[in-house]
């Protein structure tokens, strides 16, 4: 910056000279120092709208990381009311032990009968999509389900807490979590799990 200023002195200088001396002619000189002013006049224009843009552009970065910070903020509180609703809504009890359909079912806040849980584990792939007998994969036992013998008659129990693990897995990858657990009424439930289960045939 000093150079420059050094620069303009030497050159307003020497026209200012030139003027003294009588050199070339008097509108020449004065386009020269009309020229000069006018360089001074843009170089300090030029100086003015650049600390304007920084400026603006720092305060455009702060407004940016603000607005962001907002957003951020706001998601978590969505995402943490989202589990707290989730979280009420889910059962109505639970357990870590191997139970039957119609037990599993219960468990639900909304109570869904055994033939439902039956059509949800096959629409959620840890049943075989048969039209009878909800029967586990074998790759799924014994860590989902086990089988019982009772009076010489086969059944399964499942495993409560895993398999809700998995159903819930499945229904947040589809991105239907929260559409299942804000049905509060049976009858719609049982419409909505047979929504998925026809899903198969599709």
């Amino acid at each position: 910056m000093t150079n420059s200023l050094e620069v303009k002195v030497n050159k307003m200088e020497r026209i200012l000279e030139k003027l003294a001396l009588g050199q070339n002619n008097t509108f020449e000189i004065i386009s020269e120092l009309t020229n000069t002013v006018t360089d001074e006049i843009r170089e300090q224009v030029k100086q003015v709208v650049t600390a304007n843009s920084l400026e603006l552009n720092q305060t455009v970065q702060t407004v940016k990381t603000e607005i962001k910070t907002d957003i951020e903020r706001i998601d978590d509180k969505i995402s943490k009311t989202q589990e707290m609703a989730i979280s009420t809504a889910r059962v109505s009890q639970t357990s870590s032990n191997y139970v039957d359909q119609g037990e599993f079912g219960d468990m639900f806040r909304v109570s869904i009968s055994s033939n439902r849980i039956g059509r949800l584990f096959k629409a959620v792939g840890l049943a075989k999509a048969s039209k009878r007998k909800t029967t586990p994969y074998d790759k799924f036992k014994p860590k989902y389900a086990k089988t019982v013998i009772f009076e010489e008659k086969q059944s399964y129990q499942w495993h409560y807490k895993n398999c809700m693990d998995y159903i819930e897995d499945w229904l947040e990858k589809k991105g239907l979590l929260e559409e299942f657990y804000t049905i509060e009424v049976r009858d719609d439930m049982e419409v909505y799990i047979d929504r998925l289960y026809n899903q198969l045939d599709s």
